[in-house]
């Protein structure tokens, strides 16, 4: 991945597993990836979420 992430999905069944694989029918522009990449904040937030309500954020 260009952002170093790789994403974990949840399957509970064998033919949602299968299609969790075909994830490369797709691409991102460099645009596309600069303005994900500038969602990011410095302390790894999200902006706009409150850690008292939810702390995965």
């Amino acid at each position: 991945s260009p952002l170093g992430v790789v994403p974990i999905p949840k399957a509970s069944s064998s033919q949602h597993q299968l299609s969790n694989l075909d994830i490369f029918d797709f691409s991102l522009t460099e645009e596309e990836v600069t303005a994900l990449t500038d969602l990011d904040k410095a302390d790894g937030r999200r902006p706009d979420r409150d850690p008292n309500q939810h702390q995965e954020f």
